[in-house]
């Protein structure tokens, strides 16, 4: 019997990665327009980095 490709697996985590600037970005808006949070709201943007991290250490 042939070896039948297999399915390809998705990479969860690289969409993570790649999603992670603009839902910062989204974030921020919408807590700064609603919320008047602009003098804290950049904290979003440290959550892209901090999922980096997270999954180049997990990695080994």
């Amino acid at each position: 019997m042939a070896d039948q490709p297999t399915a390809p697996t998705r990479n969860i985590g690289g969409g993570l990665i790649a999603a992670s600037g603009t839902l910062a970005l989204i974030a921020f808006v919408f807590c700064g327009v609603v919320f008047d949070g602009w003098a804290w709201a950049w904290v979003f943007f440290l959550v892209p980095a901090a999922i980096r991290a997270f999954q180049h250490g997990s990695r080994g």
